[in-house]
């Protein structure tokens, strides 16, 4: 199994998305100490390139005096709508591709593990060379659109989660104190608001059909709710047999991978129907996950990879951006597992029919 070094920001990393197959966005910071740790989330772009993987700092932007400790992402195809969680504050941006003219002051870095990471210039306009047009650059403009803060008076409450619905119109956050929230983001207007929890949210999700909406809580309560008007709408119940906590998981485009982060800093990918086990890296990190991300895999994409099925990225607050992905074997030894169950189903098919022809059935 492989995992590699993938990027080191210049703040500790809370939260990881995917904008496409070719770009992932993190954020996080230092919080409100004057340390010097900056606050901020950043765009990467992600190239293969003769079977190492780089990755390349495009934009990156200053939340000021607040880290941002969640996220969320809306994409229509082209452009995108970022969510942040910053304390109580809950901001919204406009992120949308832009071509501008290159400069001439990119650095690079190579890291271990035939892992080669470039960078930009840590300025809010880190650009990245299109192939096709040596004399361009690929960016993005990023606008503010929005901002609101979730409880009605000034408090010690936090945002923990928050989604956007499947549609984009509207914003579902979860707070510390077990509160969900439903909101008109571009107005800044409330729909409802309902005490989901006795405990913090840590974390919810929106239908594909955006009927309903799920929450998680400390509680040991998940709970399904109108997405629409917040009524609640059953409980759901689970047996836990896992000793060790995990922090983040998560699931792939096509619902086939589960990929899941703990405390120890070890991450794992699971089959999602069987919940068998493919990958695993004990403290791949050195501190405990704060997120995990599969990127997108098109087609063209998986013959650029070799074929890797899925690739994970991982973040902690050790800085580093890891990414995640099988060996070449792994799809041998599967390819091999599943020859081998076909032709043991027909043998024993082969077999019955024999049987019950013998036995003149």
């Amino acid at each position: 199994m492989a995992s590699a070094l993938l990027a080191r920001t210049e703040f500790p990393i809370y939260t990881i998305r995917a904008l496409d197959e070719n770009h992932f966005l993190v954020a996080g910071g230092g919080g409100s100490s004057k340390t010097g740790v900056p606050n901020a989330f950043e765009i990467y772009a992600v190239k293969w390139e003769e079977g190492n993987i780089q990755s390349s700092s495009l934009s990156y932007h200053d939340t000021g005096s607040q880290a941002v400790m969640n996220s969320a992402i809306y994409s229509d195809g082209r452009n995108h709508k970022l969510a942040i969680g910053v304390d109580d504050d809950c901001q919204v941006f406009s992120i949308r591709y832009k071509v501008v003219a290159a400069k001439d002051d990119t650095k690079k870095e190579s890291s271990t593990n035939d892992v080669r990471q470039r960078r930009t210039k840590q300025t809010d306009n880190k650009e990245e060379p299109v192939k096709n047009g040596p004399q361009k650059m690929v960016n993005f403009d990023i606008e503010k659109i929005s901002k609101f803060q979730n409880s009605a008076k000034v408090s010690d409450h936090f945002q923990k989660v928050v989604k956007f619905s499947p549609d984009g119109n509207l914003l579902y956050t979860g707070s510390d104190n077990g509160i969900l929230r439903c909101w008109m983001y571009q107005e800044s207007k409330k729909v409802f608001e309902v005490s989901a929890h006795s405990s913090d949210i840590d974390d919810l999700t929106v239908s594909p059909s955006g009927k309903w909406v799920v929450t998680v809580s400390k509680d040991n309560l998940g709970i399904v709710w109108n997405a629409k008007t917040g009524k609640k709408h059953t409980k759901l119940t689970w047996p836990c047999k896992t000793k060790e906590q995990y922090r983040f998981r998560c699931c792939d485009d096509d619902g086939d991978y589960l990929g899941v982060g703990s405390i120890s800093g070890s991450i794992s990918v699971y089959i999602s129907f069987s919940l068998q086990r493919l990958y695993h890296v004990q403290e791949s990190h050195r501190i405990f996950i704060t997120g995990v991300e599969f990127l997108p895999v098109s087609k063209s994409m998986r013959a650029v990879t070799g074929a890797h099925d899925f690739q994970l990225l991982s973040i902690s607050p050790d800085h580093i951006v890891q990414i995640h992905k099988p060996h070449t074997g792994y799809y041998v030894r599967m390819e091999t597992g599943l020859v081998i169950i076909v032709f043991g189903t027909i043998l024993i098919l082969a077999a019955l029919v024999l049987l019950l022809d013998q036995l003149g059935l």
